[in-house]
């Protein structure tokens, strides 16, 4: 079942899942993080809770550009290693789809690490995502 995250108590209930693949985030910063992103972004996180625990979740947040028309994009999807290939991603993913649709979403996007080819099958084989880019990163301060 799909869960939208809002409260410090939910997050923290949350960063078990989310620590999985944002392991440099502390419980403290991840919650300050969350509360910046929805400030500053509109971000929203949602989880999926299977038997009263979360084993998957979602950041989104809205990426108006000028080749997005009007774009969700996904800055987290992250399923706990021991539920994964039970298909939570896919139905959590979908759900956040249809969630979209409904907010009058027409795309989604995301990035996905270089190292991550299990995660890259999983977009392009089972919840249809096409490769259109390449992510470039560059720090600006020190």
């Amino acid at each position: 079942m799909l869960v939208e995250l809002t409260t410090e108590q939910e997050l923290a209930a949350g960063y078990e899942v989310v620590n999985e693949l944002r392991q440099s985030l502390s419980l403290k910063e991840f919650i300050e993080k969350v509360a910046d992103c929805r400030r500053r972004g509109n971000y929203r996180l949602f989880a999926w809770e299977v038997g009263g625990q979360y084993v998957a979740c979602c950041g989104v947040m809205p990426m108006p550009t000028l080749y997005y028309t009007d774009c969700l994009w996904v800055a987290e999807l992250v399923v706990m290693e021991k539920v994964r290939g039970q298909g939570i991603g896919g139905q959590l993913l979908a759900t956040v789809e249809k969630w979209a649709k409904e907010q009058g979403y027409q795309e989604m996007a995301l990035s996905s690490g270089i190292q991550r080819k299990a995660a890259h099958r999983f977009y392009q084989e089972k919840a249809a995502y096409h490769l259109v880019s390449y992510q470039f990163q560059k720090k600006i301060s020190d």
